[in-house]
């Protein structure tokens, strides 16, 4: 199977066309204009492409490509398609406009429950959020599109008519923004109504308690809560902020498939220009969307009742909804976005080793040997990183990660004095003392709490090698990540394949003459009681030396300084990354060096491969950049190009 994503784009343009442009004439049909949803999807097949992929762009007839021009002809050529599409553009602007404002009516999209009933008008006319998010798209598309052509004509007539599209669209934009802010909703739920336990068995799956439901759900959905309560833009009510306040209720929100029955109209700023879109009064007396559950009585949005009338609601309103200035302005809920919180920066993490319990209990002779072998490979990490500007001393802490993970053959108060006794009998001091169990969760101790390794596995983008088809389920599903293509499957022996079709090797994407193809397993098990491998870990423990992972705009894994003489007997006692230096250069760095026994060579090799598919947060990668350049350090824009590694011989 081959995907021609090109060929099917200007097929399906090519259909599009001979179907609408009559002899260069756009004609809507017998449906068209009874369904603004219908008629906004037929014109973004066209305008869509055109103006989020260069090689498809109408707006200048003189770089529109051959193929496109060859695609559209039923449209005209490639000087008069950009004015068709002007032409029908406002005339579906005009189609759907009421006396006062936009409309963004269902049409043909409602059916009565009753075949033998037939709706009215009115009923048809009744806006859908289908119709508020397409105009969205729609409006957005329009005036790039218009920004661009009105500068490639000159005709008097076809700027005039820009113009006046240019107006509509602005008004339309901003109409459907304002209906699209009128048909959210907020239901919160007591846990104990009826509701409330159907609501906490949904999210438990049968595995999880009704109090380990509601802490894991104040968890994932703090900031959220935080976010609907305090916002201005969305206007909720009073009662209903101080209901959301409360963390133990659970709450829904999302949108109605129309108006929210009560919800404010939009106020008007001085000097700003806000349309009426959406003020048509909801209709209400939805049963809920989904089959065998009740609706609450207080949570009524638009819908139509059999009989067409409407059914009375509560004076108790659950609806959100604010202010929305004129065209031209930017919708951006600024507490949405919680802030990315800063971390300190060394500008290098020395980690001077990686056991296992097994390592340990070989006794003190073989952590003595194992630091005589690092010394001299830390003394030559420190001198290359060299002289810094003004010159500036270099800020580099050590760190040394305990598998606590795989094993616990022994406690933090048994091994951890001999680890450091060895390391200080070498000359090393150990900065900072990490357990591999925080790179998997948080807070060890507590298995409530979100994991860590889950939150990076969320975040991977897999990289498509060429000639992939999609066959493959993502790796979110099958746990195992790639740096290329893998063999196909599915292949016979070459005796009982004719064909010759036999077997193709797997390939490294973006090799080097040859390839080094890795499959990476990132973790074994069911998916409620996942075993993350070394590898992923390992990743999870080199994002966290970068400082480039966050919590809801929170670093994750801070150090926890460690004053005591003694250490626990339990590791769950023992936070993740403990501060053993109070004198030490901050934990996290601008780059990593890791000096490691040769068997984990294979194992970071994995490391990288993952690495190179993690999405970082932007504000934290455009933290280190501000601060690295304003010491005058440069540092290497891909995350993995920022880790390094030693394999001593004998380690």
């Amino acid at each position: 199977m081959q995907i021609k994503p090109r060929q099917n784009l200007l097929e399906v343009w090519q259909a599009v066309a001979r179907h609408s442009f009559d002899g260069g004439e756009w004609d809507w049909g017998e449906w068209g204009g009874r369904s603004s949803v219908a008629d906004a999807e037929r014109l973004l097949c066209l305008l869509y492409p055109a103006t989020e992929i260069t090689a498809f762009r109408l707006d200048d007839p003189d770089t529109t490509q051959r193929d496109v021009e060859r695609a559209l002809r039923s449209a005209g050529d490639s000087s008069e398609i950009p004015g068709n599409l002007v032409k029908v553009l406002s005339e579906f602007m005009e189609q759907h406009r009421g006396e006062e404002s936009p409309t963004f009516s269902g049409g043909y999209y409602f059916a009565p429950e009753d075949p033998r009933q037939e709706l009215t008008k009115e009923q048809r006319a009744v806006g859908v959020v289908d119709a508020y998010s397409m105009s969205v798209t729609l409006c957005l598309a329009t005036l790039g599109f218009l920004k661009v052509y009105r500068g490639k004509t000159q005709r008097a007539s076809t700027l005039a008519q820009i113009d006046r599209l240019w107006d509509a669209t602005s008004a339309r934009l901003t109409a459907a923004m304002v209906s699209l802010l009128r048909s959210f909703t907020v239901n919160v739920v007591d846990v104990s109504s009826d509701q409330g336990q159907a609501l906490t068995r949904l999210l438990g799956q049968g595995r999880l308690s009704e109090r380990q439901v509601l802490q894991r759900f104040q968890e994932r959905f703090k900031a959220l809560r935080a976010v609907i309560s305090e916002s201005v833009t969305l206007g909720l009510d009073s009662d209903i902020t101080d209901e959301l306040r409360n963390e133990n209720r659970l709450f829904e929100c999302g949108w109605a498939w129309s108006l929210v029955k009560g919800a404010p109209a939009a106020r008007q700023d001085p000097g700003a220009v806000v349309h009426s879109a959406g003020t048509r009064p909801a209709v209400a007396g939805t049963p809920h969307h989904r089959r065998g559950r009740a609706r609450p009585s207080h949570r009524q949005c638009g819908d139509l009742a059999e009989d067409g009338r409407t059914r009375p609601a509560p004076d108790r309103r659950q609806v959100l909804g604010a202010a929305v200035s004129g065209p031209g302005t930017v919708f951006r809920e600024t507490s949405a976005q919680p802030a990315t919180k800063s971390v300190p920066f060394s500008h290098l993490s020395l980690e001077l080793g990686h056991l296992y319990m097994e390592d340990f209990v070989e006794g003190p002779d073989r952590l003595r040997g194992h630091f005589a072998a690092v010394r001299p490979w830390v003394d030559a990490a420190r001198a290359g990183v060299g002289s810094l500007p003004a010159g500036k001393r270099p800020r580099i802490s050590t760190c040394f990660l305990i598998d606590d993970y795989f094993s616990r053959l022994s406690t933090p108060a048994e091994l951890i004095p001999p680890l450091l006794a060895a390391a200080a009998e070498a000359g090393l001091t150990i900065d900072y003392l990490a357990r591999e169990s925080g790179c998997a969760v948080s807070q060890p101790g507590r298995r409530d709490r979100a994991e860590l390794a889950e939150s990076v596995l969320h975040r991977l983008v897999e990289s498509p090698p060429p000639g992939s088809n999609g066959f493959r389920p993502p790796v979110s599903r099958t746990g195992w990540l790639t740096n290329g293509r893998r063999a196909p499957s599915g292949r016979t022996s070459a005796a009982l394949d004719a064909t010759g079709a036999v077997w193709e090797p797997p390939s490294e994407t973006g090799a080097r003459g040859h390839s080094v193809f890795m499959d990476v397993e990132l973790w074994s098990g069911p998916e409620d009681e996942r075993t993350w491998s070394c590898a992923f870990l390992a990743s999870v423990w080199q994002l966290v030396r970068l400082g480039l992972l966050r919590d809801n705009g929170e670093p994750v894994l801070t150090p926890a300084p460690w004053d005591a003489k003694e250490f626990p007997a339990e590791w769950d006692a023992l936070p993740p990354v403990v501060r053993l230096n109070p004198l030490a250069a901050p934990f996290t760095a601008y780059a990593t060096c890791s000096i490691l026994p040769a068997r984990f060579l294979p194992v970071e090799h994995a490391v990288r491969v993952i690495l190179d598919q993690v999405h970082v947060e932007p504000e934290a990668l455009r933290q280190v950049t501000v601060r690295s350049q304003g010491e005058g350090i440069t540092v290497p824009a891909a995350v993995v190009d920022r880790t390094s590694y030693v394999f001593p011989p004998g380690l």
